[in-house]
């Protein structure tokens, strides 16, 4: 398998060369092909191969288990025979070692989420007739499952050779705090969690927006659904805020957001320089630095050293140390990257400070510095401080410059950074919220905070309407939510139409049934929550139908009714997702 991923990831090589034409690239690259396809047939045939003289993609680790000749034996595994389109066990699984019984479970959960989400990729790939991206995962999953064949009976296994997950939002790994102190004040802790929330959506923007840039649509969207789900959490955390309850129990997990090296606001045929500022411009012979008028010319070099662009910042008068911040855009060809990323490395960006000496009168230069733009091989933005220079001589002038491109010219890298994610787990409506006047034609009527309670039960009943005692924390299916979103809105509809208020109850009960539910259709995507959540399903039914079951014998008929509803529903929408 790790020759296998290896053999790909430089045939991508050949395909990227020949778009560049660079055919000594080209050239370079079969025969590394060549070599790699040499290996898995001595690798099949059981036959000794120097495996050390094969070159190492960058990022990839060497092949563990390989020695310059190893023995035909075949390993156990190998007496399942694989067709020649599916690659052969991993080398890297360590044979005649045992696992207790932890490191056991977390080789099958590793490698069973893999093969699951390779497994949906594949014919999800296949559904689209993109055929190339098909097989490659069904190469993945193929070469996983004699690693899980390993695994399941006992034997230790080399988790490094498992093919990446393409997964963006990681599951929480960390539970990392808990609840504050109860000496903290209601009104500091929401501003707390209301920040973080603010945080949080700004960071889900960016991410989409970067993710957008580089044409990752499918990971724009999950940021944009985690950015809906921030956005409702900052509302309820308002609305409880102004209802007076209690706040909410909370945690923070560690999670693994990707950070894209990349500036989604300029163009890809454009390079951004912008000078920010200067300290201590030198005075010209008899002027003052009231008299002085000083602007930057930049000289880029490209398409050619003999024929820069130039372009000049505005000038600004009355001070040694101008602030210009006044960016200018040159133009670059992508299509051309060898020639420019030559170019770059041979001549720098020169920058002349110039003074005003009159009207009609050209600038006179002051001193001038220069920018090595090589890093923007691997960098979209270069942030330095440059001493100016008056001929060879240095002044104490200094000038702060940036560079930014939209992606870096040729390695363009994707950081995960580890960040603390706020999670809401649930609202709590505090002693001290009002009491809200019932209706005239009820009785005293109790916040829905608790409807589970007979006495509550009947008391809302008697405006006509029914209130479902199940709690939103309970219900782990999509269809039955849905169902107490059209309760929870009838019974809106109802004092709506009869000119009362809406209770705040009604509208935090609506705001978690919506919050829940958008919680559910994000992460069904992910095959290891998608398997606990029909889980969940089959577990409900049950439940359902043994809740609807005491209501019957109590003589709530009503309720029974609406609980043997849900077991219905439930039931479907387990039975089309088994399908």
């Amino acid at each position: 398998e790790g020759l296998q991923q290896r053999l790909a990831k430089y045939q991508e090589g050949v395909q990227q060369a020949q778009k560049e034409e660079a055919s000594s690239k080209v050239r370079r690259m079969n025969r590394i092909v060549s070599q790699y396809k040499e290996a898995i047939t001595a690798a099949r045939a059981g036959k000794p191969f120097d495996y050390d003289e094969l070159p190492v993609p960058p990022g990839y680790p060497p092949l563990p288990g390989k020695a310059s000749a190893p023995t035909p034996t075949p390993a156990p595994a190998a007496k399942v025979a694989t067709p020649s389109s599916v690659p052969p066990p991993v080398q890297g699984a360590s044979r005649g070692q045992r696992v207790d019984e932890a490191t056991y479970e977390e080789q099958l959960r590793v490698l069973n989420s893999r093969i699951d989400e390779f497994r949906g990729l594949a014919i999800r790939y296949k559904k689209e007739n993109k055929l190339e991206e098909a097989k490659k995962y069904l190469i993945y999953m193929k070469g996983l499952e004699p690693m899980l064949e390993l695994a399941k009976s006992g034997m230790r296994v080399d988790l490094t050779q498992v093919p990446p997950s393409t997964q963006v939002n990681l599951p929480a790994v960390k539970r990392m705090t808990d609840l504050k102190k109860a000496s903290d004040s209601d009104a500091d802790l929401f501003t707390e969690l209301e920040e973080s929330c603010n945080k949080q959506i700004e960071l889900c923007k960016t991410s989409a927006a970067q993710c957008k840039a580089i044409m990752e649509i499918g990971k724009a969207n999950q940021f944009e659904n985690l950015l809906e789900q921030c956005k409702r959490d900052l509302m309820n955390l308002k609305s409880a805020r102004d209802h007076g309850y209690a706040p909410p129990a909370y945690h923070y997990e560690a999670r693994q957001i990707p950070t894209f090296n990349i500036n989604p606001d300029i163009e890809p045929d454009q390079c951004e320089v912008s000078v920010i500022r200067c300290i201590n411009i030198p005075l010209p012979k008899d002027y003052e630095s009231k008299d002085l008028d000083s602007y930057i010319t930049f000289e880029f070099p490209f398409p050619s050293h003999e024929e820069p662009q130039t372009l000049s910042t505005k000038s600004i008068k009355g001070t040694t140390s101008p602030e210009f911040n006044d960016p200018k855009s040159f133009k670059i060809d992508r299509g051309k990257v060898k020639s420019f990323m030559r170019t770059c490395k041979r001549h720098p960006l020169k920058i002349i400070i110039l003074y005003k000496k009159g009207l009609l009168r050209r600038g006179e230069p002051i001193g001038t510095c220069s920018v090595n733009l090589s890093a923007l091989s691997n960098k979209a933005e270069i942030h330095e401080s440059l001493v100016v220079m008056d001929g060879r001589k240095q002044t104490s002038c200094k000038l702060e410059i940036q560079i930014r491109l939209k992606e870096p010219l040729e390695i363009k890298e994707v950081v995960m950074q580890d960040h603390s994610w706020l999670v809401l787990d649930e609202f709590v409506q505090s002693s001290k919220t009002p009491v809200i006047a019932a209706p005239k034609n009820l009785k005293q009527r109790q916040p829905v905070a608790a409807p589970q309670q007979p006495q509550q039960q009947q008391q809302q009943q008697g405006s006509g309407t029914f209130i479902s005692p199940a709690r939103i924390e309970d219900t782990p299916s999509i269809e039955a939510l849905k169902l107490e979103l059209q309760i929870n809105l009838s019974n809106q509809n109802a004092f709506k139409s009869k000119g009362k208020p809406v209770p705040a109850e009604l509208t935090s009960r609506h705001d978690a049934i919506v919050t829940r539910i958008r919680h559910y259709q994000t992460n069904l995507a992910i095959p290891t929550f998608k398997k606990s959540y029909v889980a969940g399903l089959h577990a409900q039914i049950v439940k359902e139908n043994e809740i609807a079951s005491n209501y019957m014998q109590n003589g709530k008929v009503q309720t029974a009714e609406h609980y043997i509803k849900r077991k219905k529903l439930i039931t479907t929408e387990y039975q089309n997702l088994l399908k």
